[in-house]
């Protein structure tokens, strides 16, 4: 498992820690990094990492109107555009970081757009506007 210097405040990777406890890039220990950056600098598992920029990426639902629906459904093809009873969801082919995308919704003659993780299926996302949302 790889591990790297990790800034919390921004949630950014710095470097990788090389097999000697180095940064790969500036050859750096953590008390010099901290130095230089003059920020906490942690070490964790790049997994970790991976998970914290991830989560910092979630955007909970808002209403938006159905012409930022159209738009959002037209400027790159869609991914996992599902139709339920009464509502659908899309979500955009590019990812925000990693596996977390824009997603759009629309519920009855609602719409909504949130940025959440691409592993969600649509009977999810609905459930998340309705918990998000009073009155959907």
């Amino acid at each position: 498992m790889s591990q790297v210097f990790f800034e919390p405040s921004t949630n950014s990777v710095i470097d990788f820690v090389g097999e000697d406890g180095l940064s790969e890039l500036m050859r750096q220990n953590l008390d010099q990094i901290r130095e230089r950056r003059k920020a906490e600098i942690i070490v964790i598992s790049s997994e970790e990492a991976v998970k914290r920029c991830c989560d910092a990426a979630v955007e909970a639902p808002s209403e938006i109107t159905r012409e930022e629906f159209i738009d959002w459904l037209e400027c790159l093809p869609p991914v996992k555009w599902r139709r339920g009873i009464n509502s659908e969801s899309f979500m955009i082919i590019e990812a925000r970081t990693y596996n977390v995308r824009q997603i759009c919704v629309r519920i009855g003659k609602r719409y909504f757009g949130m940025v959440d993780y691409d592993t969600l299926e649509h009977d999810e996302i609905v459930a998340k506007v309705r918990q998000t949302i009073p009155g959907v």
